[in-house]
C-alpha cells in the first residue's frame, strides 16, 4: 500500500513558484527536499541538484513526489520552444528515475479566455496561445508517461505576489505609486489570482498526501474573480491607505470579455485546503514592497 511520502523534488525550484514551495517544506521542517535548479544558490537545509545533472542522473527516487514547475513564462516566442523542450526532458526524466509520483503544474489558460463561468476540469480545452498549447502538451506527456502510476495535472490560476514584476497588479501598483493615476480600458475583464503562498502550501499538502487518492486533473485557485476595475480601485485605496494620496482611477471606452476564473471545489474537497491570503492582503504586500523599493 501506497503512503504518503515526505520526500519532495522540486524542478524550476529558482523560479516565482518553486522557491516558494521550497520555502513551504523548510517552513514545515519534516520535509526531505531536492531542488532542480540552475539558479538557486546557498540554500540551507536541502539539497541543490543542476538541470543538467539531473538529466544525466539514473538515481531512482521512488520514495519521493515530483512536482514539475519547470515551464518558460514571459519569453519571447523564439526562446518558449527551447523551454517547451526542457520541460519535456524534465518529465521524461522523472518517469525514468521512477518518482513515486508526480505533480505537473499546468495552467488555467488551456481554457477558453472567454469563459462565462468558472472554469471545471470537465471543460472543454481551448488552445488559444503557444503558451496554452505548451502547457497541454506538457500534461499529455504527463498522463502517457506515468498512466500506471500516481500523477496529477494541477492547472493554476494567475499567481501574484511581491517581486512578480510581470503580473499586471504589479505593473499597475508601480506606475500607480510614480505617477499617481490608473488609466485603465474597460475594465470589465475578469481575472482569479492566487497569491502564491497559497499556491505553494496547496502543492506541499498535496504533496505529502497519499498519492492513491488523487485525481487525474484538479484546478488550483480562488473560487471567486474580480474585475480590472474592481482591481485598480482596490491598488489606489491600497496606495492611499499607505500614502495618504490615493491614485485617481480613469476609466476609457473598451470591452475586453477575457476571463480567467477557475472552480478549485475538486482541490478543495479532496485535501480540505482553502486559500488563506485575499487579494487585498496580496495587493497590500506588493504595494508595501513597491515602497520599501523605491516604488
Amino acid at each position: 500500500m501506497i503512503v504518503s511520502m515526505k520526500k519532495i523534488i522540486v524542478s524550476g525550484a529558482g523560479g516565482f513558484l518553486g522557491s516558494h514551495i521550497i520555502k513551504e517544506a523548510l517552513r514545515r521542517g519534516d520535509i526531505e527536499t531536492i531542488a532542480v535548479s540552475n539558479s538557486l544558490e546557498g540554500v540551507e537545509g536541502i539539497r541543490i541538484i543542476r538541470t543538467g545533472e539531473f538529466l544525466k542522473s539514473d538515481q531512482s527516487y521512488s520514495d519521493a513526489v515530483f512536482i514539475n514547475c519547470l515551464f518558460p513564462t514571459f519569453v519571447r516566442e523564439e526562446e518558449l520552444a527551447a523551454g517547451i523542450e526542457m520541460g519535456k526532458e524534465i518529465i521524461q526524466k522523472a518517469a525514468a528515475v521512477s518518482v513515486g509520483a508526480f505533480i505537473n503544474i499546468s495552467s488555467q489558460s488551456v481554457y477558453s479566455s472567454v469563459r462565462t463561468k468558472s472554469a471545471k476540469e470537465t471543460d472543454e480545452v481551448t488552445l488559444e496561445s503557444a503558451y496554452a498549447k505548451g502547457k497541454y502538451e506538457s500534461e499529455v506527456l504527463t498522463e502517457n508517461l506515468f498512466n500506471k502510476g500516481y500523477y496529477s495535472n494541477v492547472r493554476l490560476a494567475s499567481l501574484i505576489g511581491v517581486g512578480y514584476e510581470q503580473r499586471i497588479i504589479n505593473r499597475i501598483a508601480k506606475k500607480a505609486l510614480a505617477e499617481g493615476v490608473i488609466n485603465i480600458r474597460g475594465g470589465m475583464r475578469c481575472y482569479c489570482f492566487l497569491d502564491v503562498r497559497d499556491a505553494a502550501r496547496a502543492l506541499v499538502d498535496m504533496a505529502v498526501s497519499n498519492p492513491q487518492g488523487w485525481k487525474k486533473l484538479y484546478n488550483l485557485g480562488r473560487n471567486d474573480e474580480s474585475t480590472l476595475l474592481e482591481l485598480a480601485e482596490l491598488i489606489a485605496k491600497t496606495i492611499g491607505e499607505t500614502t495618504g494620496r490615493e491614485p485617481k482611477v480613469t476609466l476609457s471606452d473598451g470591452e475586453d470579455k477575457r476571463n480567467s476564473a477557475l472552480d478549485t471545489t475538486e482541490f478543495m474537497n479532496d485535501f480540505g485546503w482553502k486559500p488563506l491570503i485575499g487579494t487585498e492582503e496580496s495587493v497590500r504586500d506588493i504595494v508595501f514592497d513597491l515602497q520599501a523599493n523605491g516604488g
